[in-house]
């Protein structure tokens, strides 16, 4: 059912921009930013999260990591860290519009546990009506190495402060077979 969630909200995302194309000279959707937040795992661990993307001049190839300690209540305040290492391709199919396609490494530590795995994702990146707000849909897929196969949506929204979008408030919601996950923070775009 997740997998028919996820297909049905990248669908209807990208079905307004499907006969559109626009160049990378002419991209307004940035690659390069740094993210602080504050997540909320599934209501049972909380804490921050750091994360940031570089995107390659004109190429559309950005790389992108992130690392994120949070306390889980349950386990008398113990830590669980996540990370993630990758790369993304952001093909530009409407002017502000990307379709972005990610592969990333991942590592978890809970617990003393270690575990790692990848992390695969696919979506649609654009501007929401107005030059200060932008919005993502993904399709995400978890697994290999020491990680269970599953699926999970991530939504997201980014509202600039200034017309000079420079600075954000950036909001996520994922949703998956194992739980939910919630960010809110502060982004930098370069």
């Amino acid at each position: 059912m997740l997998r028919s969630i996820a297909a049905a909200l990248f669908l209807a995302a990208s079905a307004p921009f499907a006969t559109a194309t626009a160049s990378a000279s002419d991209r307004e959707l940035s690659l390069t930013h740094v993210d602080v937040l504050y997540q909320d795992i599934d209501g049972e661990a909380d804490g921050f999260a750091i994360r940031g993307s570089y995107g390659f001049g004109e190429s559309n190839w950005y790389v992108f990591g992130d690392y994120s300690r949070s306390e889980i209540e349950a386990l008398n305040d113990a830590h669980f860290t996540m990370g993630h290492l990758g790369v993304g391709y952001a093909l530009p199919i409407a002017d502000p519009a990307d379709f972005v396609l990610e592969g990333a490494y991942q590592y978890i530590r809970a617990a003393g546990d270690d575990l790692s795995g990848y992390r695969l994702g696919a979506g649609v990146r654009s501007r929401l009506g107005t030059p200060r707000v932008e919005g993502h849909v993904k399709a995400i897929h978890y697994g290999g190495g020491d990680l269970e196969s599953q699926w999970a949506a991530n939504l997201g929204i980014n509202v600039f402060f200034t017309d000079a979008r420079r600075f954000s408030a950036i909001g996520e919601y994922e949703f998956g077979e194992d739980g939910d996950i919630y960010w809110i923070g502060l982004r930098a775009t370069f």
